[in-house]
């Protein structure tokens, strides 16, 4: 194809785009004798002062970052007055171009938001925070590697803020984090949020909140609830629409801190969706022991469940100081009445009514404090019964080591079957939530269950 511009010795060969601020071409690079993507400024920006500062910063902040699920920059010059940027040429599409056609499923999605946090991590480890992450902004190669772009709006934690002040509101609404629409300083954690909203659009095919003008789309990410994916689309697996909600939360300490503990629970969640629902030797772990990270509630299988009112859970608390004189805990679980119609699995809290015996009081030492959230039990008629919920960590103080141990009871109390399962993750930091489950084979269905918790802290 003859070009019909150059920059530099770059030749110019068909217009990709157009943005606010700039025009992307793709272009040949006869050296190398590759294809790159060349990003100009707008020729209506090019006298504007702060447009061209942000347009190198933009190329500046790329140019910084190194990492597989991050567009390249090759060059940064001016050709005729025009300030331009050559860089990385993504043979695929954006994200937002799959997005007009379906949904995704679950695991592609999963394996996306995955990559592209992996990307984000780096730049947070630069001190850059994108700022306008985005379905378009997410490009995907033909092999399936996502590569993060147009960082025109990314900003350092710790840089300049005259391109930024605080009360401008820059972004766009439909992925915006509630504290960037209010035009306050954002850190990564508004990177999380944006991310989350197109985790929750590429699940469910819409975005959380419908709006008639991009002011009412920015109060509504301000102001008012995500709804949980699974709402819309009940397909969906209860750990996964979890981990969108916690990306989704309102408050920046209450979303994911750090792009490691989303990619742990990603990881986990991904390793469910694999997995399926299924039935497991009495003893064996759900999954093998990993790092710490927080997780939220375990799926709830597909399936008859028969729920038995009335169930006891007892928590035992372990601990280093010393380990046989564990502190317990009562809990009681309030439940489904018994029945012979197969039923959708639904949620049953578990609520706290004992007293905690043998703390010391007025102790200075922070200790962790693991209660159970959400317990569910789905029954396999002639096979036994899966146990599967949530531990949360409510302390001060990290544990570790964490063990369930599960016994199933007749009517008359008499024992039926017992098993121990690992927690995962392993370590549970203040605030973090484990699951766990076990298949207990057991022919008929227990009447009660009983359950302890055991676990080491520093």
């Amino acid at each position: 194809m003859k070009p019909v511009m150059a920059f530099g010795s770059y030749e110019v060969q068909e217009t990709l785009g157009q943005g606010g601020m700039g025009r992307v071409y793709k272009a040949w690079d006869p050296v190398l004798r590759r294809h790159v993507a060349i990003k100009t400024l707008l020729p209506e920006l090019i006298d504007d002062t702060e447009s061209r500062q942000r347009f190198l910063r933009e190329a500046q902040s790329v140019a910084s970052l190194t990492h597989p699920n991050i567009t390249q920059i090759f060059t940064i010059s001016e050709e005729k007055g025009h300030p331009y940027f050559a860089m990385e040429f993504v043979d695929g599409c954006a994200l937002s171009d799959l997005l007009e056609k379906s949904t995704l499923p679950p695991l592609k999605a999963i394996e996306i938001v995955s990559q592209a946090a992996r990307g984000l991590q780096e730049a947070q480890r630069k001190g850059i925070v994108h700022r306008d992450i985005k379905p378009a902004n997410l490009l995907i190669t033909e092999t399936g590697t996502v590569k993060i772009t147009d960082f025109g709006l990314a900003k350092g934690v710790r840089t300049d803020m005259s391109l930024t002040s605080v009360g401008i509101v820059m972004g766009s609404p439909n992925y915006m984090s509630p504290e960037q629409g209010r035009g306050e300083n954002v850190d990564h954690r508004s990177d999380i949020y944006s991310l989350g909203v197109t985790f929750f659009e590429m699940l469910t095919g819409r975005l959380p909140f419908e709006a008639a003008t991009p002011m009412a789309m920015i109060l509504k990410h301000a102001r008012e609830v995500a709804p949980s994916p699974k709402t819309i689309c009940p397909k969906l697996s209860y750990p996964l629409s979890r981990v969108v909600q916690r990306m989704l939360n309102k408050k920046p300490e209450d979303r994911y801190q750090n792009y490691r503990g989303l990619l742990l629970e990603l990881d986990a969640v991904e390793k469910l969706e694999k997995r399926g629902p299924g039935p497991r030797s009495a003893g064996t772990p759900a999954i093998s022991p990993r790092s710490p990270s927080g997780f939220p509630f375990f799926p709830l299988a597909v399936g008859s469940l028969i729920m038995i009112s009335g169930i006891l859970f007892y928590a035992r608390r372990g601990s280093t100081e010393p380990m046989n004189r564990p502190i317990q805990t009562r809990f009681r679980v309030e439940s489904l009445p018994r029945t012979s119609t197969p039923r959708t699995p639904s949620t049953t809290m578990i609520r706290q009514f004992g007293e905690v015996l043998g703390e010391r009081k007025n102790s200075a030492r922070k200790r962790p404090k693991l209660e159970f959230v959400e317990t569910q039990r789905e029954i396999l008629p002639g096979l036994g019964v899966r146990l599967f919920g949530t531990v949360h960590n409510t302390g001060q103080a990290s544990a570790e080591k964490i063990r369930i141990k599960l016994q199933t009871l007749d009517a008359n109390g008499n024992l039926l079957n017992q098993g121990e399962t690992v927690l995962f993750p392993n370590q549970l930091h203040p605030g973090q939530t484990g699951f766990y489950e076990l298949f207990l084979p057991t022919d008929p269905p227990p009447d009660t269950v009983e359950a302890e918790i055991n676990w080491l802290h520093q």
